[in-house]
């Protein structure tokens, strides 16, 4: 049995209908470390001005920066700590760690996140491809 992404479909087919933002490219976040509030529970940002309706999966690439180790935010479509999530963490103070990764969104286009550090130096994000 072939690996399905989208319910009916194979892998091979999903890839086929990624779509590849213009701002892969560029050092343009879609989002900054102000518009995060970083108190340890789930939020919301609405990325529908950034993807069209019907999406469900996105490619996030981000940064995060801060004076501790150990800071991390965690992505996922559903606001629940357990599924599709995707985490960036600093490993060591004042050190830039970068990550890709897919995350599934809800169906409002709406995508969740957590951030358990008050005072992240840099948490910065791009949506760079959508399913």
């Amino acid at each position: 049995m072939a690996d399905t992404l989208i319910a009916g479909t194979t892998l091979v087919e999903n890839i086929k209908k990624v779509e590849v933002k213009s701002t892969i490219e560029s050092n343009t976040f879609d989002f900054l470390t102000v518009d995060f509030t970083t108190d340890g529970t789930f939020k919301s940002l609405d990325i529908s001005n950034i993807v069209p309706e019907g999406t469900e999966w996105v490619i996030i690439e981000g940064i995060v920066k801060d004076d501790v180790a150990n800071s991390k935010v965690e992505f996922n479509g559903t606001g629940i700590a357990t599924v599709n999530k995707f985490a960036i963490e600093t490993q060591v103070a004042n050190v830039t760690n970068r990550g890709n990764g897919w995350v599934k969104i809800s169906s409002n286009r709406l995508l969740y996140y957590k951030a358990d550090n008050l005072t992240f130096t840099d948490l910065n994000i791009k949506i760079i491809g959508y399913l």
